[in-house]
């Protein structure tokens, strides 16, 4: 009885006593239906002088806290018929949801919802929605939140209850049919709900100063969200763009300044992580590098700028076509800037997202995105301009060359015309010579 908690020793004289003594208890089960622990609501009648309104059991083999969730063993079946589940912050708030039809809710047992919840859930369910109590407790947890929701890709949404109640206190007073209606109408995903919290009380039109400072701050919790510092996988990158696309649309803000502003605490947490752990920051891996091999100075230059600057593709279009680009995620994205260009439709980052359904080049179209716009280049025209010129001139070089390789016959210049070639290509791709080291 005191491996699993039911039994407590006090500090003072070593004897056992009751841990739960004036309490009314609940019994926790696993996702199996098997009793793993215990949680206890403090009964006001019992004179007890604890400030732990809820205890439960301590953390023993059966029963960890951070990862179970209450009413899971009942709730299941409820989860994979709807595709959704409801989760509380209490366990009479479950109990009383279940009363009233609410078949699919579930709480947390004292901690805040995180990623193992997270993980267990979407074993049953598409959507999540985390009913929280209309208090200032309940907006504390705004940042947890959105930190999951951008880390997780879960459909993750957010019902704040009215006038500060707690689902058991609105649905006595109100009713199912009531709280149906706010989980259609007001249940908001993550984002919006951390945008409305941020900015509550503020004229997003005319209070400039404000909403930046909100939205700087909701900027800074993304950047952090669990798994930011090791290598972003693209799915992760597609998250974020879409999260920063649809923040500029609410907060008025444009999208290159909340992508520049991103990079750069994107970066000051990375370097802070490695600190902390005293390893040098890893920059993040390209998974359409290590697909298609290595990105050349001249081709990685030129989707910078006409990522950043889509404007500019009339710039190059009639002088560089997608044929001379070799990596192929560079061609594919060059040939759909000219291809919406002709169209009449401006090849922007977001257009281009949506041009792709592979993974690998929306992970190298977020990253040409956010390196460029980390350059600031000014004068995109004639940076093109120049590009293009170097690039026509290096390949009528290599064509020379190779086309006086097919020529000659003496051995000797044959492989001192491939020997340049070979050199030529290093160049081209940035790689030095077996002989520099």
């Amino acid at each position: 009885m005191e491996a699993v908690g039911i039994l407590a020793r006090s500090q003072s004289n070593e004897r056992l006593y009751d841990r739960f003594r004036g309490r009314v208890l609940f019994s926790i089960r696993d996702p199996l239906n098997r009793p793993v622990g215990l949680g206890g609501r403090v009964l006001p009648e019992s004179g007890s002088t604890s400030p732990a309104k809820y205890l439960n059991s301590p953390e023993t083999p059966l029963f960890a806290k951070s990862s179970l969730l209450y009413g899971l063993d009942v709730a299941r079946d409820a989860m994979r018929k709807s595709r959704t589940a409801l989760v509380m912050e209490g366990y009479t708030d479950c109990i009383v949801a279940h009363q009233y039809g609410f078949a699919n809710a579930v709480a947390v047992l004292g901690t805040a919802l995180n990623e193992h919840h997270i993980r267990n859930l979407k074993h049953f369910v598409d959507q999540i929605v985390l009913v929280l109590d209309g208090d200032a407790a309940g907006k504390r947890r705004t940042n947890e939140v959105l930190e999951l929701f951008v880390a997780r890709e879960a459909d993750l949404r957010i019902l704040t209850l009215p006038e500060e109640m707690d689902p058991a206190e609105f649905l006595e007073a109100y009713g199912a049919d009531a709280m149906k209606d706010l989980l259609a109408t007001r249940a908001v995903d993550a984002l919006d709900h951390a945008f409305q919290t941020a900015t509550e009380g503020l004229d997003v039109q005319r209070d400039l100063d404000a909403v930046y400072r909100a939205v700087e701050r909701l900027l800074a919790v993304i950047a952090r969200a669990p798994g930011a510092g090791d290598g972003v996988s693209a799915q992760r990158q597609n998250r974020e763009w879409m999260v920063l696309n649809k923040l500029a649309g609410m907060s008025h803000i444009p999208e290159d300044k909340l992508w520049a502003r991103f990079a750069e605490l994107r970066r000051a947490d990375r370097r802070k992580r490695s600190s902390a752990a005293g390893t040098p920051a890893a920059e993040p891996q390209n998974e359409a590098d290590a697909a298609a091999g290595p990105i050349d100075a001249f081709q990685r230059e030129l989707l910078e700028i006409l990522v950043a600057h889509p404007q500019c593709v009339a710039v190059v279009r009639d002088e560089i076509q997608p044929e001379q680009l070799a990596h192929r995620g560079c061609r594919a994205i060059y040939a759909a800037c000219c291809r919406l260009a002709d169209e009449g439709i401006p090849p922007t980052f977001q257009r281009l997202m949506l041009e792709f359904d592979e993974q690998a080049l929306k992970s190298l179209l977020v990253e040409l995105d956010e390196s460029g716009r980390a350059k600031g280049v000014t004068q995109p025209e004639a940076l093109l301009e120049d590009l293009s010129r170097r690039i026509q001139q290096n390949d009528k070089r290599l064509a020379l060359d190779a086309g006086a390789l097919r020529q000659t016959e003496d051995e000797s210049q044959q492989m001192a015309l491939f020997a340049q070639l070979v050199q030529q290509e290093r160049a081209r791709h940035g790689e030095s010579n077996p002989t520099e080291g």
